[in-house]
Parts: C-alpha cells; structure tokens; sequence
C-alpha cells in the first residue's frame, strides 16, 4: 500500500476510536436524545459519520480507478500528508458547523 495511503487510513482508525470511545461513555438508551431541536442526537451524528466516510471511500475509489485507467502514474510521493490536513477546522468545537 501506498505509504500516504497507510498514514490516512491509520489517522482514520485512530480519530474514528476516539469518537466511538466517546460516544460508548454514554449510556445507549441517550443516544438518540437531542440537546435541543436544532441539534443532532449521537445516532444521527454517528450515522451521518458512517455515510460520510462511505460516500467518501466510494468516491476515492471510482477518482483512483479512472485515473489509472485513463494511465496516469502510481503516486511516487511518500511525504506525509496529515500536516496539510485542518484537523482543528473539525475538531474546534467553539465553532459550530451547520450540515
């Protein structure tokens, strides 16, 4: 596997634990109460983390499969990527993002 590849896919398994061990630190039966109308229950967040990472992995796969068939070169970059990723613009929760 690609090393860039196998750097992102290990950030996502991490960052994915952390949200599910947060996530198991509430009781079941409270995962599908809001806060308030306008938020989203631990459920809804959940689901909506599970589609968004699926769409997104069918998405790369379709992007990469067309570029090689269309002949382009295998990535020859080992770099590290994660420093150009914004993980505190997601992260920052005294910012609300509205989905």
């Amino acid at each position: 596997m690609q090393p860039r590849i196998a750097e992102l896919l290990l950030f996502l398994d991490h960052e994915r634990a952390d949200v599910l061990r947060a996530a198991s630190a509430l009781p079941r039966e409270r995962w599908i109460e809001r806060a308030t109308d306008d938020r989203w229950s631990v459920a809804e967040i959940l689901w909506h983390l599970q589609r968004t990472e699926a769409n997104i992995a069918g998405l790369i796969t379709k992007r990469t499969s067309k570029a090689r068939a269309e002949g382009h070169p295998a990535e020859s970059n080992v770099s590290s990527v994660l420093e150009s990723l914004d993980a505190d613009m997601v992260t920052d929760r005294t910012r609300r993002i509205t989905s």
